[in-house]
């Protein structure tokens, strides 16, 4: 019989014994309850108790995966306060503290050596990107906090920076702030270095529920990392100012200057800089220098600034970080007619990557002409007038001249001789040379391209021939030259013929 179909036959024992009186019933029947109470209390009892063994069973320990655990990995920068934000925004000189949030879950556990990385990017960048790690000897690395699946906040922690820069931690700023929530606002213990490194830090034994949940803060201090800059300018050989514009003329050479400067606070190493020439520049090979503190008088440089570049010294921080590298380029004789705009263009490169890049600007305006004297030999003088005789031989000079500052390409000159003047063949020289015939065809002769200032002497020789009636004659030789690039022009020469009656003869 169990126990409850006992205390039910007892309970309505004494209903069956119809010999008793009522009150001998009402205190049975008070005290079969008072019994059953006592053994129910005492079956509670025994229920907690194994409630309670159960409880003090060793669990495994786990982190951060609660509601109302926080992100894992948050910073702020230091000048701001406790502003625990991902992502944050900062500059460069900032010093940026970071908070790690821990807390293990699991009741009656006890996580051992319990560890916490976190990773800063070994680059720069204007967007530092760090992630944390937290395990312990009983549980695998977990990288953010994660409840019901999903990341609380973001993954990792994000600084944005105005410009490039690199992040490095400050040794000794490391600190433990445990059981936060009974040790708010007490110091924070100083741990050893070693966060930022593969092994992490060791925070000790970590007990599990919310009394124990705590923080490790650490800082990092952000800098410009190599601020590098090129700067270029550009001279005439005969002045000692450099600008970022000048005007040129054909055929003159130009120096330019690059000026590389690491602004920043830490080494550049394989630095190079490449330069772009525009069209109708050439560079003057052999002409590359550096110059630097350590090498006032200049190093020579290969002569690739043009093609693969050319590589720099280290350049350090600050004041002594600064390279000028110095180079010759000529302007083309031959430029076409007008107004050039010729932009040469340089560019900066650490370890392959673009830097940056800088132009310098050179205007060339560029005007061709030709001018032409045509004169004729009376004795042995050159005059623009003579006169001559039927029958005698009679020379001209031509001269032709480049004006200008850009050459006239493809001149030609021709010479229309008058009537009663024959060309003599095989008399034309140029510059004292003989030349083919052709002078007084419609093509005329060649000079070839002429530079500016640059003369041509044509000699070349007539004779008086026929019979014209008696009287005076103005015999007029016009010379002609023209350029591709330069309208035709003209000159002439003239020779008087007088023909007198012939006198009677007297007696």
């Amino acid at each position: 019989m169990s126990f409850f179909q006992k205390m039910r036959e007892k309970l309505f024992h004494g209903v069956k014994d119809k010999s008793k009186t009522r009150i001998s019933k009402t205190k049975r029947t008070i005290g079969v309850i008072l019994a059953v109470v006592s053994l129910i209390s005492l079956s509670l009892v025994s229920s907690n108790a194994k409630v309670a063994e159960s409880n003090n069973t060793s669990q495994t320990p786990r982190f951060n995966f609660l509601p109302g655990d926080q992100e894992m990995l948050r910073a702020s920068v230091v000048s701001s306060g406790n502003d625990w934000a991902d992502p944050i925004d900062a500059n460069i000189g900032d010093e940026v503290a970071f908070l790690v949030y821990y807390h293990n879950g699991m009741l009656n556990s006890t996580a051992h050596n319990v560890r916490i990385r976190v990773s800063l990017p070994t680059g720069e960048s204007n967007a530092l990107k760090e992630t944390s790690a937290l395990w312990s000897d009983e549980t695998a690395p977990i990288y953010d906090t994660i409840i019901n699946g999903a990341v609380k906040g973001i993954s990792g922690q994000t600084i944005n920076l105005p410009s490039s820069g690199i992040i490095e931690y400050v040794p000794g700023s490391t600190k433990l702030f445990p059981e936060q929530a009974t040790h708010v606002g007490q110091p924070g213990q100083s741990l050893p270095d070693g966060i930022t490194s593969a092994n992490g830090v060791n925070i000790g034994n970590i007990n599990g529920c919310w009394e124990f949940a705590g923080f490790v803060t650490f800082v990092g201090k952000i800098k410009g990392n190599t601020a590098l800059s090129i700067d270029k300018n550009v001279k005439h050989l005969n002045e000692n100012v450099w600008h970022k514009e000048i005007t040129a003329n054909p055929g003159e050479v130009v120096e330019y200057k690059l000026e590389v400067e690491n602004s920043g606070n830490v080494t550049a190493n394989n630095v190079s800089v490449k330069d772009v020439l525009p069209l109708h520049m050439k560079y003057e090979t052999g002409t590359t220098f550096y110059f630097d503190a350590s090498h006032p008088a200049g190093v020579k440089l290969p002569d690739t600034i043009f093609s693969t570049g050319v590589n720099l010294p280290n350049i350090a921080p600050l004041d002594a970080g600064s390279i000028r590298v110095i180079y010759k380029v000529k302007v083309d004789s031959t430029v076409p007619a007008g107004t050039l705009t010729l932009d040469n263009l340089a560019k900066l490169f650490m370890a392959g990557v673009f830097k940056g890049q800088s132009t310098a600007r050179v205007i060339v305006s560029t005007t061709s002409g030709l001018t032409i004297q045509k004169t004729v030999l009376s004795g042995s003088t050159w005059v623009e007038q003579n006169n001559v005789k039927l029958g005698e031989k009679i020379t001209y000079k031509i001269v032709v001249t480049a004006t200008g500052n850009a050459a006239v390409t493809n001149v030609k000159a021709r010479d229309i001789f008058p009537l009663y003047v024959n060309y003599v063949p095989g008399s034309t020289t140029v510059n004292g040379i003989s030349v083919p015939d052709g002078i007084t065809f419609a093509g005329g002769i060649s000079l070839g391209n002429m530079n500016p200032g640059q003369s041509k002497i044509i000699k070349l020789s007539g004779i008086i021939v026929g019979c014209p009636p008696i009287g005076d004659y103005t015999l007029t030789n016009t010379a002609f030259v023209k350029g591709d690039n330069v309208a035709e022009i003209s000159d002439i020469a003239r020779s008087i013929l007088r023909l007198m009656p012939i006198p009677a003869p007297t007696f």
